[in-house]
């Protein structure tokens, strides 16, 4: 038998708790916007798929009288968990903001996270690759209200968006 749960924390938003005897599943976990954490959406098998949440999300741009091709700026906190018996890594994919002024597509580095040990978790810390911003210019965001990032994560086959808010865009002018 599987048992997902989670619980909300008072100081980050969310706390996560996932029990996994041994099988998988998929969890949905909400969070509460602005605060780092947001929806997870994660999957798991017994032995080398990685569990990923986000923590924490930040932009800035850089919107200066003479504004640069990519003047965007993203840190993003992930958290893998491995609750397998088998070592894993993840490779990520595309990440993309999102808001109601547009989306913007690009890379992170590092691009790829492990081994994690079977039963370990890392927190990892990525920043968006230099001049890899595709779609919306990153000074378009600088008044929106409603940003959110979504992170494609393969780990062991099996594939995960996962997605939160972005905590905070300051912009300079």
């Amino acid at each position: 038998m599987c048992t997902w749960s989670y619980g909300r924390g008072f100081a980050l938003g969310v706390v996560l708790v996932l029990t996994n005897a041994a099988c998988g599943g998929i969890a949905i976990v909400d969070g509460e916007p602005g605060e780092g954490g947001g929806s997870t959406t994660t999957s798991s098998t017994s032995g080398g798929s990685l569990d990923v949440e986000l923590v924490a999300a930040f932009g800035s741009a850089n919107c200066q009288p003479e504004i640069a091709a990519d003047p965007l700026n993203v840190s993003v906190v992930l958290v893998f968990s491995n609750f397998g018996i088998s070592a894993a890594s993840a490779q990520i994919g595309e990440v993309r903001l999102s808001s109601s002024v547009g989306d913007t597509s690009f890379s992170v580095s590092p691009s790829s996270v492990g081994p994690v040990d079977g039963g370990d978790s890392l927190e990892v810390d990525f920043d968006k690759a230099a001049n890899s911003a595709q779609g919306t210019s990153g000074c378009d965001y600088c008044n929106a209200i409603d940003l959110s990032l979504s992170v494609a994560v393969t780990s062991g086959g099996d594939s995960q968006l996962v997605t939160g808010p972005m905590a905070s865009m300051s912009c300079s002018f």
